[in-house]
């Protein structure tokens, strides 16, 4: 059993992790050459709406996804219920939507905005018809073929959106790329499940979830609000200087793009196989912990050398018009670290079946970060990022006291599976950025740090014998010979 757990959760972690990279460098790549050609105004504009198409997505999905997941047994009835629901939800939405544009173009002072946001809020009704297929693909762990609709999706998608921006559209370009992505998304998952919806609608299996799923789904409408919240606070702030809401959109961007490939590997698998481990407390510590030492493996050195290389690496990836976004992605990189880890919490909270939990936490944390925002928004846009990232420092230790009583994981333990990480990851990084403070091609000193800090890093753990970077090594290797 174990072994056979220990496979499972570590061929999962295999194919999400090759679909977190592929997918981080096309995206690299797509964003590279849209951040060339679109000016910071552009990527305001589409910024400011972000926040209602991620409130919109999370009511057309009402937590059903991992609701299904935890079910003992879900059957077609469950499907098509969820999927009604989320089809008929996701139009009520975009009518609301549609009929609120002239407002949100008031609000933000662009009148450009009414026309916009009625084409990017088409995404949550294209999401809308994918939902029960997407539950089906997560309970059932189809992570290969996820990947695989993830990276056709996104090269059509981003090609779409470069062909635009180079043709002139603006900033309509990055909306047609976001709806692109959606529905190719939709349409691939629905040639991969074998499930198909029928007329039968019966409500009758929503409602019986929706007690857990509606803790899930005040949950995803406040961490909606809390990720996209600086975007909307700037956008009416600094009404008349999209530039502004620009830069932090894409300073954020890279931060997420730089967490998500530690976030992706892991969120697809960490809940299905938490859940599928019945009652055994000792065998879900074991295996949350294994999950902790991966995700701190990978999350540490990769947003604390993001933050170290920042200037180098925005100035050399997509140019000078783009500097005033470095101070902030610095910021942002330090909190994204604990952002991978937070989901941990999230998914080990959900799969215990304790969506109270779960909502409670990410509340308390959004509405605290609102109120921070907004206190500190006379000292200015790096000051409001600043104090936004380190309250999620602040907040992994606040998930530990609250959710590890679930797995009876002690603090101590938390600290042994991930301060070595964070210090081998941190002291390098120092001493590598000092020693090449003085090299003035930006290039170089981009090239130099990534790979000296990379090498040290590698070389800490092995003297060190770290356990989970042995484990990654070895299945590397028999993934290599097969």
């Amino acid at each position: 059993m174990a072994d056979s757990l220990k496979q499972r959760t570590a061929s999962n972690l295999a194919w999400s992790g090759l679909s977190s990279v592929l997918t981080q460098i096309l995206n690299l790549a797509f964003g590279i050459l849209l951040a060339r050609k679109l000016t910071p105004g552009d990527y305001g504009m589409v910024g400011v709406l972000a926040v209602f198409t991620v409130v919109a997505s999370a009511l057309q999905e009402s937590g059903f996804i991992a609701a299904i997941t935890n079910l003992k047994r879900a059957t077609a009835r469950h499907y098509n219920s969820v999927f009604w629901f989320s089809v008929l939800m996701s139009l009520g939405i975009y009518a609301i939507l549609f009929l609120s544009a002239p407002l949100i173009a008031a609000f933000f002072g662009k009148p450009e905005l009414e026309s916009l946001s009625r084409l990017v809020f088409l995404s949550a009704v294209l999401a809308g018809v994918g939902t029960a297929f997407s539950a089906y693909m997560f309970r059932e762990l189809m992570n290969r073929e996820k990947a695989i609709i993830g990276i056709v999706a996104l090269v059509c998608s981003g090609s779409v959106g470069i062909l635009l921006a180079y043709a002139g559209f603006n900033y309509w370009s990055l909306a047609w790329q976001q709806i692109v992505y959606v529905g190719m998304s939709v349409g691939l998952r629905i040639c991969y499940v074998p499930w198909r919806p029928t007329f039968n609608i019966d409500f009758g299996p929503v409602r019986q979830m929706f007690g857990f799923s509606s803790r899930l789904l005040v949950t995803s409408i406040i961490n909606g609000v809390s990720g996209n919240i600086l975007s909307l606070v700037f956008g009416k702030i600094f009404a008349g200087q999209m530039h502004l809401v620009g830069h932090f959109t894409q300073a954020n961007k890279w931060n997420l793009m730089a967490s998500s490939v530690v976030g992706d590997t892991v969120r697809p698998v960490a809940q299905p196989i938490l859940a599928g481990i019945s009652s055994d407390t000792a065998a879900r510590c074991r295996a949350y912990r294994k999950m902790i030492r991966f995700t701190a493996l990978l999350c540490f050195p990769a947003m604390i050398g993001l933050s170290a290389v920042s200037e180098e690496f925005i100035l050399v990836t997509i140019g000078q018009q783009w500097a005033d976004c470095v101070p902030l992605l610095r910021w942002l990189c330090i909190g994204g670290a604990f952002l991978p880890l937070h989901a941990l919490f999230q998914q080990m909270t959900i799969a215990c079946g304790r969506s109270g939990i779960y909502m409670r936490m990410n509340v308390s944390l959004i509405v605290l970060q609102i109120l921070a925002v907004i206190g500190t928004a006379r000292f200015g846009m790096e000051v409001m990022v600043a104090t936004y990232a380190m309250l999620n420092v602040a907040w992994f230790f606040v998930w530990h006291l609250a959710a590890s009583p679930l797995v009876n994981l002690r603090f101590i333990d938390l600290l042994r599976d991930t301060l070595p990480f964070a210090l081998a990851a941190l002291v390098p990084t120092l001493l590598v950025f000092v020693f090449t403070q003085g090299i003035s091609i930006l290039w170089l000193r981009l090239l130099l740090r990534v790979v000296l800090v990379a090498a040290a890093y590698f070389l800490i753990l092995y003297l060190l014998h770290a356990q989970i970077l042995r484990e990654a090594l070895q299945f590397i290797r028999r993934v290599a010979k097969k």
